[in-house]
């Protein structure tokens, strides 16, 4: 090559990976239908959704029955509070007016404030994913 040969740069290039690109080795093989590892996920997923199953059943239906059983007692105390207030002779308007004074206070507490956000950003994200659900269609 030093006597005046000049060799192009692309044949030389060519040359080099003329091997490396034919090669067997790196090919694509098809996947081969293995039963046993497909039968070892499926179990795996049985296995979790049972115990997801009997963990929120375990938290969940007290925790569920708890809240009902309150919000039935509210309810009575409410009534009740109602007749008795009804019976004294106070006006409906000014049980209106109480009531809706006690619900103010309660939702500027910090806590309902944090729940009532937690429910706008879930609301939201709800959104969000139903405009991309629909909007998935008219895209195609």
């Amino acid at each position: 090559m030093s006597s005046g040969t000049v060799v192009p740069p692309q044949a030389l290039l060519q040359h080099q990976m003329n091997g490396s690109r034919h090669s067997r080795e790196m090919e694509w093989r098809p996947a081969v239908d293995r039963p046993a590892p497909r039968a070892a996920r499926l179990t795996g997923l049985a296995v979790l959704v049972v115990a997801l199953s009997v963990l929120t059943a375990r938290v969940l239906v007290p925790v569920t029955a708890h809240a009902f059983v309150r919000a039935i007692q509210m309810l009575m105390n409410a009534f009740v509070g109602l007749a008795m207030s009804l019976d004294l002779g106070v006006s409906l308007w000014s049980v209106v007016g109480t009531v809706s004074r006690h619900t103010a206070e309660l939702i500027t507490t910090r806590q309902a404030s944090l729940g009532i956000t937690l429910l706008m950003a879930i609301g939201a994200l709800a959104a969000y994913a139903l405009q991309r659900l629909l909007g998935s269609d008219e895209e195609s």
